[in-house]
């Protein structure tokens, strides 16, 4: 089985010491939901222990976005910025490269969000056709693509282009649309749609 391969080249380490304080001051950048839940700043790296009850208010903001997405009368996604804050919240905490998919319904209403491939720091292997049958399972309509860069690098690289474009033609070839194909990280979430890979 021929599979395609997101990843790029391993930049210098994010990662703090577990149980150290954040001394600079600077806000946090990546949320941990793990039971030994840090908090990493990019900047300082440095990492911070986050209280059960600061990892529940963060798991609540996912689900309070997650409704939104699934609500008929929030607005659909001309503007990525729902989507974008649901994503971060959703994976810039991962130490691993995971594929998620966000499943939509004809009017892009959120049908499911779904987690199709986990990788390793640098790398997730899922072969287009997999996302494709994810998408025939929820009856999407269309769907947008998204993985992580636990390196913090958000640019997107060759191979990333080439699975963008992959996985689009896939799902042409059973009457879909990728909507975008997101990278993110903790700082920032970038669109492979608006810098012209779609």
């Amino acid at each position: 089985m021929v599979a395609l391969t997101w990843g790029r080249k391993a930049a210098g380490s994010v990662r703090g010491v577990p149980g150290k304080t954040n001394p600079s001051g600077l806000p946090p950048r990546l949320v941990s939901w793990s039971a030994a839940s840090s908090l990493h700043s990019t900047e300082a790296n440095m990492a911070v222990t986050l209280s059960p009850h600061e990892t529940r208010t963060l798991a609540r903001a996912q689900s309070i976005l997650e409704r939104q997405l699934q609500d008929p009368r929030t607005p659909r996604f001309t503007c990525g910025i729902l989507v974008r804050s649901y994503l971060q919240i959703r994976m810039a905490p991962l130490d691993h490269e995971q594929v998620h998919a966000m499943f939509l319904d004809a009017q892009h209403a959120l049908l499911a969000t779904e987690v199709l491939g986990i990788g390793t720091l640098t790398s997730c292997q899922v072969h287009p056709r997999e996302i494709a049958r994810a998408a025939l399972r929820h009856n999407a309509h269309a769907v947008i693509l998204a993985h992580n860069h636990p390196s913090g690098a958000a640019a997107p690289s060759a191979a990333d282009r080439s699975v963008t474009r992959a996985v689009q033609a896939a799902l042409q070839l059973v009457g879909m649309e990728l909507i975008d194909h997101l990278v993110v990280t903790a700082a920032e979430v970038r669109s492979a749609g608006e810098r012209g890979f779609l």
